[in-house]
Formats: structure tokens, C-alpha cells, sequence
């Protein structure tokens, strides 16, 4: 089974203080840390609050650059530094590799704006990634990505507070799945949901998967949730 993604050596430092008169100290978050996702599969990954699971969400999708490390993506190596070299390799901004890897949050209505319709974000993205379409087929297209998250073509010109929490979560992955990623990594997408809702979404996820060939990193303090849903976990202490 071939690789999709690759994190090898990841360094992430920050540095704080505990008040405004005292000097600011160095906390290493991810140090020396090397992981493989393979191609199809489901990994996931557990640790407490304050392991460092965001701060890797973070890396892996360009949000922020680790101190150090290497990250390929698709055979593509997006990035590479050195500690304490400034040279470095980073193509997370380019469009092609954003379009392979997408992220969920947990929170769906810290992604959508309360003042604007939900199918907004996915149509300015599909814009923004494939500037040739039509504005009548890019909409044909997300159309199709919501009647596959189970949403009619209804909710397109809802605006947030109309919808349950589950129906805005599976807006949020819809309009993950306009740029056809890869990749989606899952980050606590279920924690905010009521247990029934849970279920429903995590059964959409695999039938995604399976009709659109998708690899999942799936991010969650609950461990028994991660043993059930994914393949394989990775532990971060």
C-alpha cells in the first residue's frame, strides 16, 4: 500500500509567558515527529488536550509552518526546513496542493459566516480554484456535493441559525469536497454533535470514502470512537 501523505522529523515550538514581567519560555509541542498516511485508509489520532493535535492539523495543511521537518503530499514534497535554517521548502499556498488536502472543524459555525448563505463557501472556493466555470455549473456542482451529504438543493440559500447542527456540519464537508481533495482531515467533527447525530455523520463519512476513493486523518480525544471508525491510530502524548 503506497503513501499519500508523510510527516518526517516535525519540529513546533512556541514560546509564552506566564505574566508580562517574566521571560518568555520555549515549549517544544511536536518534537522529532514522523508519521505515514496510506492511501484509502482511515488513521486516526488521540492524545489529550495539549498534545499537540491541532498544532499537527495545523502544520499538515499550512495554516502554520513547523520549525523543522519535511511533509510530502501525493509524492510531492510541500515542504522542507532545517532547524535553524532559515532556507526552507514550503508550497502549501500553491493551488494544486491545497485543492488535494481539505479540512473539517469541529465547530461548522466557526466556518460559516452567520451573515451569508451556507452554500457561500463552497461556491467562492470553486470560483477562486476553477475560474473558467460558468457561475450556473459552478453551482450545478455544489448542488451535487450537498445532495451527497444528504442536503436538498433547499439549503443552498440557508443561512446558518436555520439549520440543526448536524445539517451545518454536513455543509462544512460538502464544501470540503467541491475542490475533489485527497485528503480530509476530520478535526473533532463530531464532538459538538448529540450521539444520534454522531452516528449519521460518521456513516456519511464512510459512505464518502468509499464512493470518492477518500483518505481520512481523523482527530479525536475519544479513543473509543478512534478504535471503532478507523483503521489504524496514532497516539500523541
Amino acid at each position: 500500500m503506497s503513501n499519500i501523505l508523510e510527516a518526517r522529523g516535525i519540529y513546533k515550538a512556541y514560546k509564552f509567558s506566564k505574566s508580562v514581567f517574566t521571560r518568555k519560555i520555549k515549549q517544544n509541542v511536536l518534537e522529532n515527529f514522523s508519521f505515514e498516511l496510506f492511501d484509502g485508509e482511515i488513521l486516526g489520532i488521540v492524545g489529550k488536550s495539549g498534545a499537540g493535535k491541532s498544532t499537527l492539523v495545523k502544520c499538515l495543511t499550512g495554516i502554520e509552518e513547523p520549525d523543522a521537518g519535511e511533509i510530502f503530499i501525493d509524492s510531492t514534497k510541500v515542504f522542507e526546513k532545517k532547524l535553524g535554517n532559515k532556507t526552507k521548502i514550503n508550497l502549501f499556498s500553491t493551488l494544486e496542493i491545497k485543492k488535494k488536502i481539505q479540512i473539517i472543524m469541529q465547530d461548522p459555525y466557526t466556518t460559516l459566516s452567520p451573515k451569508r448563505r451556507v452554500s457561500s463557501l463552497a461556491l467562492e472556493a470553486l470560483k477562486l480554484y476553477e475560474p473558467n466555470l460558468s457561475s450556473d455549473y459552478i453551482r450545478k456542482i455544489v448542488e451535487s456535493y450537498f445532495f451527497m451529504c444528504g442536503l436538498g438543493k433547499e439549503y443552498m440559500d440557508a443561512y446558518p441559525h436555520e439549520l440543526s447542527g448536524g445539517q451545518s456540519q454536513r455543509v462544512c464537508i460538502a464544501s470540503a469536497l467541491v475542490l475533489s481533495p485527497k485528503i480530509l482531515i476530520c478535526d473533532e467533527i463530531t464532538s459538538a454533535l448529540d450521539l444520534s447525530v454522531q452516528a449519521k455523520i460518521l456513516n456519511l463519512m464512510m459512505d464518502l470514502r468509499e464512493k470518492l476513493g477518500l483518505t481520512y486523518i481523523f482527530i479525536s480525544h475519544n479513543l473509543e470512537l478512534i478504535d471503532c471508525f478507523c483503521d489504524r491510530k496514532l497516539e500523541l502524548v
